[in-house]
């Protein structure tokens, strides 16, 4: 939706040490890892605190290069997944599969994965 947030995670200590010792990512938050680099700010275990949530979000208000600066950021990241329609085309990906193999339960369609309007798919 292209609005600027904070991602905030505070899990118990035993699950955020497995976390740090099990996983092999340089963030946690979906768009950081897609963009490959830090767009929104994470405040994760102990730097997830109220005062600092306060100050990053005070930050994107006061600051309109830092706001602009992630904004355009999540344009880019979400660029990168490609055309709007992902959900009915995996769907209708799905399907497909399920017919090929002939487990496609009773009924199953596929979907029209563009968008159309009300009067398009009428005068079709």
């Amino acid at each position: 939706m292209l609005r600027p947030f904070v991602v905030v995670y505070r899990v118990t200590l035993v699950s955020g040490w497995l976390f740090r010792l099990l996983a092999k990512v340089t963030h946690v938050s979906l768009v950081n890892l897609l963009a490959g680099r830090t767009l929104v700010p994470e405040l994760l275990q102990a730097d997830c605190t109220a005062a600092k949530v306060a100050g990053e979000v005070q930050r994107l208000m006061d600051e309109p290069a830092a706001r602009d600066g992630l904004i355009a950021g999540l344009a880019e990241a979400r660029g990168t997944l490609g055309p709007r329609g992902a959900s009915a085309r995996a769907a209708e990906a799905v399907v497909s599969l399920l017919r090929r193999s002939d487990t496609a339960p009773a009924g199953a369609q596929t979907v029209d994965a563009s968008p159309t309007t009300s009067q398009e798919k009428s005068e079709s």
